[in-house]
């Protein structure tokens, strides 16, 4: 199971970079060419090789005996109700080498990211702005729809930022809330939905 929980970190964090890069990208065939399809596929394949290595590395973190788990969490922990046949363990030590990593990956890099986004997102708007001028009138309502879902989307990263705080709280012992632990993976999960559903909206070949 914590392999498959390694996958999910995994997805999470590269979602943040592959915005950012996506953000790039658009903003990249704005000015210049299409890049060829060799030369896609390889950046992808070098953005993706850090997040890839860090949580294979991750994965083989030291982890606690399922029963001392369920004891810690009795005496120390919120109250969890877990059915005889689930499967409870957690990272023995957060700062050992095979686990910082990958905490740090998807707890820091939505900071960054964001600054990407948000950089580019105001220099396509602007450059679609100032071409506006040159386009049909079916071009700029077009242009206007895509502009809105760049700006929607680039408010996604504010959740995933708002999920790794509450899982800062959560670590610190700030606040030991069920609701605070499941708070921080469904909003993980609410951004990742809803960001390909702002691209089939706002893009209108998708649309049809």
């Amino acid at each position: 199971m914590f392999y498959i929980y390694s996958i999910m970190l995994h997805g999470h964090s590269h979602y943040c970079i592959m915005l950012a890069v996506c953000f790039s990208y658009r903003f990249y065939v704005l000015r210049h060419p299409n890049p060829t399809f060799r030369t896609s596929l390889i950046a992808v394949i070098l953005i993706y090789l850090p997040t890839l290595l860090i949580y294979i590395y991750f994965s083989h973190s030291t982890l606690y005996n399922p029963e001392i788990v369920r004891n810690e969490l009795k005496m120390n922990g919120p109250s969890y109700v877990f059915d005889d046949d689930e499967h409870v363990t957690g990272i023995v030590n957060i700062l050992e080498p095979s686990a910082l990593p990958g905490i740090v990956w998807v707890c820091a890099i939505a900071c960054p990211a964001y600054a990407v986004i948000v950089s580019f997102g105001r220099a396509m708007y602007r450059t679609l702005s100032d071409n506006s001028a040159h386009m049909s009138e079916k071009t700029r309502a077009s242009h206007k729809e895509i502009v809105k879902g760049l700006m929607l989307q680039a408010c996604l990263p504010l959740l995933y930022i708002f999920s790794v705080g509450t899982y800062v709280v959560g670590q610190l012992n700030i606040l030991n809330l069920v609701v605070l632990e499941y708070t921080t993976h469904v909003l993980g999960e609410v951004l990742l939905a809803a960001s390909p559903l702002l691209t089939l909206y706002y893009v209108q070949p998708y649309r049809r």
